[in-house]
This record gives structure tokens, sequence and C-alpha cells, in this order.
């Protein structure tokens, strides 16, 4: 069989349609465990290259570090909804984490890239929040929750899953909070866009001010994903990157008319998830409660269903800004 075997890992780098991600040293192809079992392999340079350019040698390092990171956290989390880390080998200055193979990314599902099957809404919510407590409950803070990193499950029943774990930092204290000023991992315009406003440079501070995070960023991360997950597809901050940018930092989610008035029941659990101040925003153990209460008429219901993705331009709303596609 054609390919690269690494102990008891297989995957074929070279087979395009086996590639489910990339980054520029690290990369997810679909590939095998112990000769039969699909998986996910995410394999990462970790070591310098002889021939690795200054900006490269930059770029491995984070990499290097992310690798460390999501090393330490899967091997301590054990939950439905949290990726599995079934294997790791390394070989050749190049990490390779087996990990449970997926059918899709959620914001795979809301840009209609994915039409497979789904738990009932209000249960997607309830997966995203308690794999996230589960998180949190053994000390870890995520750090990059956001719809491309949150899986569907082949598996049946369907389970969102949280995944990516690169950015995951300790958390030690009671108030679960860690500092930010060392450490801005996170650049990309898309990745900054999911962040709470306590993590994000404000262009109107004059010099250099430490940043502190906790547990509670996870939570406005979270609901963000919430209504982007509900809309299908809407930031409530807004459309466009400086714009949105701007809103998080003020506190001003703009959209949220935009909430379908069948899901209206979600509203205010949003609203409370997404407040500027952390200390004002609502504990995940009350966001699971609130979501018990909405799913309890409906345990009856069929075990999986879609939530309506209108066509676009319905309702007078514009299409999606590309950086969302």
């Amino acid at each position: 069989m054609p390919g690269i075997d690494v102990g008891k890992i297989w995957l074929d780098k070279t087979e395009r349609r086996l590639l489910l991600g990339r980054g520029q040293f690290s990369h997810v192809h679909r590939g095998k465990l112990n000769g039969s079992k699909e998986v996910a392999i995410k394999w990462i340079v970790v070591e310098n290259q002889p021939d690795a350019a200054y900006n490269q040698i930059a770029a491995i390092k984070q990499d290097t570090q992310r690798s460390k990171r999501e090393d330490e956290a899967l091997r301590q989390l054990d939950h439905p909804n949290v990726i599995k880390l079934l294997h790791v080998e390394e070989e050749n200055s190049i990490k390779y984490f087996a990990l449970e193979l997926c059918a899709a990314t959620l914001h795979q599902y809301c840009m209609r890239r994915y039409n497979g099957p789904m738990p009932p809404v209000a249960v997607v919510l309830l997966h995203i929040v308690r794999g996230l407590r589960h998180v949190h409950c053994k000390g870890f803070a995520h750090r990059n929750i956001e719809p491309k990193n949150i899986l569907i499950s082949k598996s049946f029943p369907t389970r969102i899953i949280l995944s990516d774990f690169g950015l995951s930092k300790s958390v030690s204290n009671l108030s679960g909070s860690y500092s930010v000023s060392q450490d801005r991992s996170i650049n990309q315009d898309g990745q900054l866009l999911w962040l709470a406003p306590e993590l994000l440079d404000n262009p109107d501070d004059q010099g250099f001010s430490e940043k502190r995070g906790s547990i509670a960023s996870d939570t406005f991360s979270a609901g963000c994903v919430f209504f982007f997950y509900l809309t299908p597809g809407w930031h409530p901050f807004g459309s466009g990157l400086d714009s949105i940018y701007m809103n998080i930092l003020n506190g001003k989610p703009v959209i949220l008319r935009y909430l379908p008035e069948e899901q209206h029941r979600f509203k205010s659990t949003i609203e409370a998830m997404i407040l500027k101040k952390p200390e004002d925003r609502i504990s995940l153990e009350q966001v699971e409660n609130n979501l018990q209460e909405i799913i309890g008429p409906y345990l009856f219901e069929a075990e999986t269903e879609s939530i309506r993705i209108p066509d676009d331009g319905e309702d007078g709303q514009d299409e999606r800004p590309d950086w969302l596609m």
C-alpha cells in the first residue's frame, strides 16, 4: 500500500483528496491507524530544517509550541464532545497525531458545504457547552473557539466536538485566568474576530498594557459561535473585518435582530455570553441549565434535525461577507 508508515500510523501526503486541512507547517490528512481504522492524521514539523529561512524558523517554533500544548491538553481530556486523541508518533522532526475522524466542521455546515445529519438545534449548542465545561474543569482554557474548530462526528447519534487545542493554556488559579501579554499566538483576522474584547489590542490605547484572559473569554467566543450557527453564517457583531473588530472592542453586538424568530428562545442566553466585561458574562453552568430547560419539552423529538438555512437575500439580508466563506 503506497504512502508513509510511521509506527502504527499510515497516511499518503501526496493524495490531495485525503487532505482535510493545512497550515504553513502543519497538515491534516485522512489516514489509518493500526492498518484499518480510519482517522484524521495531523502532522506538524517540530524541529528547524537546515535550509529553513528566518521567518520559517519562527513559524516552526510556533507550531512546535502548539503541538506541545495540543498533546498536553488532549492527553488529559476525555469527553464525547472533545476530539479524541488516539495515538501519537514522532519521526524525522515531524510529530503525527491520530485523531477521531469527523464528517465536517460547523463552519462547513453553516456555509452549506455539508448536509448530513445533525442533532436538534438546542442539542448542538448543549454539546458545545458540555465539551467546553469539561475543558475548563480539567484546568484548561481553549482560547480558539470558532466554527472551523468545532466538528461534526461521523458516528451516530451525531455529536458536536471541540477540536484544535494548539492554543490551549493551563489555568491553575480559581478565576481561571491567564496572562496573554507575552503570548500573541493568534494573529489571523479570521481568528481574531472570535476573541473576547479583553484579548484584543485597542487602537486607542497609548503604549503597552498587559492583558489577561480567562475561561469567560471562551464563553464569549462560544456565544458568537451560537449566533453564527443559529442565523446561520452571521457574526453577532456585524460584517466586515474592521467593523466587527471595533464592535467587539466597544461591546456593541449590532445584528442580533437577524436571529430567526424560531430561535429567539436562545437570544437572552447569547446576549449574556457576549457581554463586554468578562465578570458580567453568564457562567457556562447557567448556559447549560438554560439549554436543558429548552430541550426538556422536546426530548421525544426525532433524533436529528436541521436548522432552516434561508436563501441568500431572504428577509432583506445581504450575502454573508467573504471572510466568512
